[in-house]
């Protein structure tokens, strides 16, 4: 009955708090997880809210060029679910380009 009601409340509460990241004390053994880029829409030519395919470009190749690697939804997947470790500086790709709408 106890493992029963361990389980249980396992699976209904949250026993852990989040923990701000700290530069000074993190380290290549405490720090885990991914880089999420996120941008609220690209352009072709880029506007004032939204980034243009030149800079996206830009800021993907700087990226690669500081050893980042993208990973997958399923990467993700297993490593919050199976515990699975992700490349030591993992991102995510950034969504496809969607063409724009035919009139």
């Amino acid at each position: 009955l106890a493992a029963v009601l361990y389980l249980a409340a396992r699976a209904l509460f949250t026993f852990t708090t989040y923990q701000p990241y700290d530069p000074q004390t993190a380290t290549s053994e405490t720090t885990t997880g991914f880089v999420a880029i996120s941008y609220f829409g690209v352009d072709r030519s880029g506007t004032d809210t939204l980034i243009g395919i030149r800079r996206l470009d830009e800021h993907l190749k700087t990226l690669y060029q500081q050893g980042f690697v993208t990973i997958t939804q399923a990467d993700i997947l297993a490593y919050y679910n199976e515990g699975k470790p992700l490349p030591e500086k993992a991102q995510t790709p950034p969504q496809p380009l969607q063409p724009p709408p035919k009139d």
